[in-house]
């Protein structure tokens, strides 16, 4: 369906660990554009608006049982008639409010046999709906040596169709109705006593529990989907408020998907096996049960069951689960015929139980999707192969997919191929329906949410009007103790900082809706330590002014004292983001810095001070450097960048001004003098001077997809590298400049992600000085290297090779960095199969005129505990050993 292509699977999961963290935003939504009289009249209207809806609707409620009347829960109920899907909640109940007339309520669930009804509303009284365990029948089958069990088979039509069953439906309107709730089972002793002002404040306790509803108007056209919060109702606490309108959108159908891999992928059967459970009959249709098992253990799969209809081969519902870390989720979804041959979802749950450190609870989301206004692309599968094919290629596209489909002998690779030629005939119907230009790699599918003028403040009888999931006894109680609650106490008074108190922990200023600074505040300490500044104390202040025309304007300022240096450093930062649709930045760089002679690919300077200030060690080397810079970037076409910047710069050498350490007092920091040949023959290449120099950079990345946001333009993914070419030049005598010197540089660079669990990274460099009358050191090529043994960075970036800047050169190198990255190579094959922690391959080699092949290769474990990371190298010099070394990254991000 086309509605599926924009679903996120990792976007409730994250919603649901943010719930469990509480680190969640506050709802921000007011009656914007309605004032005085306005807001009473309106207000009075929609009361008597939903009198009158209350009036004409009536309740149809009741109860679902096996045959020995213990109660079912989570029961889907679609009636066709109205193309929506209803539930009965944990204690199998249901009620929900219906005009009056005659209905088709269709009541399924997995492990029952599906019951059809016609009732008459009004309702008499309540029904009682009887279900049987489902039957499975097992077709007759010819045993053959070495046979493959027939569900691969059937998934490999599923697997093939999947591009088309998610672009079934061009447009459609549908009315969701969500709610997610939260139950805390138990808090740990150590958290009571940390949080025991915070718990008693806002009285949370074992057995608390918090809801969240929403309605939510969605319209769905060729692609793009616009999703209108109307109405919500919460009772989470103000500092842990949280936003569950993504609930709908999850779906087996998504291939882009960071949880988990999806049994529809194409290579679903290097990671999952299929096992046939057996069909059953509903409305004239066979329907095929199916079990997922993982091939491996792994977190990122999952398994349960999916259910396939015969021969047309799209998705009836499934049940899956799987594990994150110590969360435990489990995901349903019911399709329902909202069009003659067209499924669509009607009720997604979402279910999620955690364990962590002594506390312990359980998350539940269901939601109903009522559907209008639908139109179908096609009617099936083979009428749409076989339209008036509108260019030679389609045509050919079109063919290829019949014969194909028509195979009996249909392969693995076949259903890739097959998966593969329909992306791209969707696409190209996609773009042909959407009407407009748009360009050849901009994916058109997008996922909008508005967010304003949401009505807080309905009433309980306008929930219980369109609540299609009853309540359960504890989410009714958790209503009744949070409005009994805010009876009793009195609404708090916000606390306002003192200035201050602002001054001192930081504060944000909202000075409009599209205007804000930032002030990071006296107490978040920025400092580094270095034997040039020793502290160098840093305080930083943002501006940004967002403009209706979807331009920007930015403005960032960074104050340091350097008590080496004994003087005031600066460095301002100067953005406009004029011209969103080609992602076009004009930028002014002013400041006075002690940087790093190798400023773009130098060692982390967290891990730099630590070293300096524990052991005496310290790796980086620095310069003065007083700099103006101006420069722009824009897209001049689809996967074209160019990037042009002109830059001054006073450098001055600088020296050690402490000896000072923790340990090893005795020992001396060593010079501030780079170790380098060049040097050794030349020590201007680090004394004071003047420079004027541009850089000239032009990428090209090929097929680069692309989306829109209004005029704003985010680049997705690209199948290729980017290849990119830069221009440096120093022009003596502009402004007393001595720099003259050309360098020419040609770089690819690609990450190819396999698939969530396997991905590949690579760069490759080739440079070439073309003249160098005159330079400064800091404009000698420098390479990415890890002298230091704990890095604050992580391995795909740094490498340990030589000293830091022994490498470096003014003449010509030649670099290369290969990564290969899976979830299950050799420890955790062994050791760890249940961690999230990944494997690595690492390569790299550097030939220069200095260092003659120097390669290196190592093996590595990354995301441990999801910020550490452990490896091993050997490096070798002309194809003999030259060392051994082990090395630990902690990446604490930016």
């Amino acid at each position: 369906m086309l509605s599926l292509a924009s679903i996120n699977n990792d976007a409730l999961l994250n919603t649901d660990i943010k719930i469990i963290v509480f680190d969640c935003y506050c709802f921000n939504y007011i009656l914007k554009n309605m004032k005085g009289n306005q807001l009473k009249y309106f207000l009075v209207i929609l009361f008597f608006l939903n009198i009158g809806n209350i009036c004409r609707a009536q309740v149809l409620e009741g109860a679902v049982k096996d045959e020995y009347g213990k109660n079912i829960e989570f029961v889907s109920i679609f009636i066709p008639e109205l193309s929506q899907g209803f539930s009965t909640n944990e204690e199998g109940k249901f009620s929900f409010k219906i005009a009056q007339g005659t209905y088709t309520c269709e009541f399924r669930h997995l492990a029952y046999q599906t019951e059809i009804f016609t009732v008459n509303i009004p309702q008499q009284q309540p029904l009682t709906v009887v279900m049987k365990p489902k039957i499975y029948e097992l077709s007759e089958v010819v045993v053959k040596q070495n046979a493959e069990d027939r569900a691969r088979a059937m998934m490999r039509q599923v697997i093939a169709r999947a591009p088309y069953h998610k672009n079934q439906v061009s447009e459609y309107n549908s009315t969701t109705y969500i709610r997610g709730s939260f139950k805390i089972d138990k808090i740990s002793g150590i958290m009571k006593k940390l949080n025991r002002k915070m718990l008693k404040e806002n009285d949370i306790d074992d057995g608390s529990a918090y809801i969240q509803e929403s309605v939510n108007e969605v319209t769905y056209k060729n692609g793009q989907v616009n999703q209108r919060i109307t109405a919500i109702k919460d009772n989470f606490p103000e500092f842990a408020q949280i936003d569950i309108s993504a609930a709908w959108r999850f779906n087996i159908y998504d291939m882009e998907n960071d949880m988990f891999i999806t049994p529809l992928s194409p290579k679903a059967f290097t990671y999952y096996d299929f096992t046939y459970k057996g069909f059953f009959v509903e409305n004239d249709k066979t329907v095929n049960k199916i079990f997922i098992s993982p091939r491996r253990n792994d977190n990122r799969l999952i398994s349960g069951y999916v259910y396939v209809f015969e021969n047309t081969w799209d998705i009836h519902s499934y049940e899956l689960s799987g594990k994150q870390q110590m969360i435990e989720y489990g995901l349903k979804q019911i399709f329902g015929e909202v069009l003659p041959n067209i499924m669509m979802p009607v009720k997604n749950q979402i279910t999620a139980s955690f364990s962590i450190m002594g506390n312990e609870g359980k998350i539940n989301s269901v939601s109903s999707i009522k559907y209008s206004n639908i139109k179908a692309n096609s009617q099936n599968l083979e009428n749409r192969l076989t339209q008036t094919a509108s260019s030679k290629k389609q045509e050919e596209r079109r063919q290829k997919i019949k014969s194909l489909i028509e195979k009996t002998d249909f392969t693995n690779e076949d259903a890739a191929k097959v998966k593969s030629e329909m992306e791209k005939f969707e696409n190209e119907k996609n773009r042909e329906n959407i009407g407009r230009k748009t360009g050849k790699y901009e994916i058109i599918t997008s996922f909008n949410v508005e967010k304003d003028s949401i009505n807080k403040n309905l009433n309980s009888e306008y929930w219980d009007s369109i609540r299609t999931v009853p309540m359960l006894d504890y989410e009714i109680l958790s209503y009744k103790r949070s409005d009994s609650l805010a009876l009793v106490k009195p609404p708090k008074k916000e606390k306002k900082k003192s200035p201050l108190m602002k001054i001192i922990s930081g504060e944000n200023y909202k000075l409009s809706d599209t205007e804000y600074i930032n002030y990071s505040g006296i107490i978040n300490i920025n400092a580094t330590f270095n034997a040039v500044d020793i502290f160098n104390y840093r305080q930083k202040i943002e501006y940004r002014k967002q403009f209706k025309n979807q331009t920007a304007l930015q403005l960032i300022g960074e104050v340091a004292y350097s008590f080496g240096r004994k003087q005031i450093l600066w460095d301002t930062k100067l953005r406009y983001y004029y011209y969103p649709e080609l992602r076009a930045v004009f930028y002014i760089n002013y400041g006075n810095k002690t940087v790093d002679f190798n400023e773009t690919d130098g060692i982390n300077m967290t891990s730099n001070s630590l070293s300096s200030l524990l052991f005496k060690k310290n790796y980086i080397n620095f310069y003065g450097k007083h700099f103006l810079q101006i420069g722009n970037n824009i897209d001049i076409a689809d996967g074209w960048r160019l990037s042009v910047d002109a830059a001054y710069q006073k450098r001055k050498q600088l020296h050690n001004n402490t000896n000072f350490s923790i340990f090893r007092r005795s020992k001396k920091y060593r010079s501030n003098e780079p170790v380098n040949s060049y040097i050794e023959h030349d020590s201007t290449l680090i004394h004071s001077s003047h420079a004027f120099t541009i850089n000239t950079r032009l990428s090209y990345t090929p097929c680069q997809y692309y989306v829109r946001r209004g005029r704003s333009k985010r680049i997705v993914r690209s199948d290729f590298p980017t290849f990119s070419i830069n221009y440096q030049t120093g022009i003596a005598g502009i402004f007393n400049s001595v720099s003259n010197f050309d360098l020419f540089t040609f770089e690819v660079a690609h990450n190819v992600e396999l698939d969530i669990l396997n991905n590949i990274s690579y760069t490759a460099k080739i440079g070439k000085f073309l003249t160098t009358r005159r330079m400064h050191f800091s404009e000698f090529a420098h390479f990415n290297l890890a002298e230091d043994d704990v890095m604050f960075s992580p391995f795909d970036d740094l490498r340990t090779i030589v000293q830091t800047y022994n490498s470096s050169t003014n003449e010509w190198f030649f670099h290369i960095n290969f990564t290969y990255t899976t979830s299950r190579l050799l420890l955790k094959r062994l050791v760890f199969e249940r961690s999230l922690m990944d494997e690595n391959i690492y390569f790299s080699y550097l030939r220069t005129p200095q260092l003659k092949h120097f390669s290196e290769i190592g093996y590595g474990m990354s995301n441990i505990f999801r910020i550490a990371g452990l490896g091993g190298f050997l490096g070798f010099e002309n194809m003999k050993y030259k060392f051994v070394r082990l090395k630990i990254s902690i990446n604490l991000g930016n």
